[in-house]
């Protein structure tokens, strides 16, 4: 489960709270192996 978000609209660390927070809810009947953070900058179009 990954969850990615452009650094000038949610700062890492809530990027990392709002991952937690998943965490947290994805057991049990809702298990995933992982949950990634991925914040990203720049501007359209977003190239790797």
């Amino acid at each position: 489960f990954q969850i990615a978000a452009h650094e000038s609209v949610v700062p890492v660390e809530k990027l990392y709270e709002y991952c937690e927070i998943a965490r947290e809810i994805l057991q049990g009947d809702f298990a995933v192996g992982r949950v990634i953070a991925r914040p990203f900058e720049g501007e359209y179009p977003f190239t790797r």
